[in-house]
């Protein structure tokens, strides 16, 4: 069976953590090439899905695409005794400076080291939905170049049998011309 090197495969999914979104795509190439256009978070599994994508499809070119959006925000730790220190040592930066420096902005103290920590992300969760929707997207990658292939096989075979009906009509000609 020919199996064509151009297909299209994508998944979506999601469970109570995040919705999850792949696309692969897949382009006639001599080599296994693979390009990923993945958002920051499922990046770090590129290579992983590289090497599914090369088992299961061994020559082509490969772009994948990735999104995840999760269902809750991350929650933001405030290290309100930092802050607390911070605005004491302005206080006496004021006090030194005789009260020239009358304002902190928020962007300011914001921006300053460890007012603020982001809770983490379950990365186990993460990667199991998204090997999930890969696995699948995958799956119908395969699927859209084996029918690809069964269209191109079938276009090949009616090419072939068009011109073997057109050789014997050229060799029923050929006996007609001998015969006279």
């Amino acid at each position: 069976m020919i199996k064509s090197m151009t297909g299209y495969g994508e998944f979506k999914n999601k469970d109570d953590y995040a919705h999850v979104y792949v696309q692969i795509k897949s382009l006639n190439s001599r080599f296994f090439d693979f390009y990923s256009k993945s958002c920051k978070v499922l990046s770090i599994y590129d290579d992983e899905i590289k090497n599914k994508i090369k088992n299961s499809c061994s020559r082509g070119n490969f772009q994948l695409k990735t999104k995840i959006e999760f269902n809750n925000a991350q929650k933001t730790i405030i290290n309100k005794e930092r802050i607390k220190n911070y605005i004491d040592i302005k206080n006496q930066i004021e006090i030194l400076s005789d009260n020239t420096l009358k304002s902190l902005s928020i962007d300011k103290l914001i921006s300053m080291p460890e007012i603020y920590q982001v809770e983490e992300r379950d990365h186990s969760l993460i990667k199991n939905l998204y090997f999930q929707c890969a696995d699948k997207a995958i799956a119908e990658l395969n699927n859209s170049r084996n029918i690809e292939g069964k269209n191109i096989e079938h276009s090949f075979n009616k090419n072939l049998d068009n011109l073997d009906k057109g050789l014997k009509v050229i060799s029923n000609l050929h006996k007609e011309t001998n015969d006279n």
